[in-house]
């Protein structure tokens, strides 16, 4: 899960603390909502213009790339383990991949 849209860090720090004592998996790199970066979005601009809101975004990209390669590391694993334990069924090929990548 990604935060985004947020007011103040404080805020960031309230919310992952929920999310945390409720057994969520989340992301630990956030966006902030300030009014230039919706500015850039409603411009359909790529980046922004401060740097501080061009290096959030990289961040929480950089990590929905690692968590979509980590999910097809295992997708490719599985299905390999899989020709060796033909008992692997659908739901538990599921429930393994959810607990691996987001526990």
């Amino acid at each position: 899960m990604a935060l985004t849209r947020l007011s103040t860090l404080a805020e960031a720090k309230a919310i992952q603390e929920y999310l945390k004592k409720a057994g969520y998996a989340f992301s630990p790199y956030f966006v902030m909502e300030k009014a230039s970066y919706k500015q850039v979005q409603n411009e359909g601009k790529t980046e922004a213009k401060y740097q501080s809101l061009a290096k959030q975004a990289k961040e929480l990209v950089n990590i929905v790339i690692i968590v979509i390669v980590v999910i097809i590391v295992n997708v490719v694993i599985i299905v390999i383990s899989s020709n060796i334990r033909p008992s692997l069924t659908k739901s538990s090929f599921i429930s393994y991949l959810l607990f691996l990548n987001f526990s």
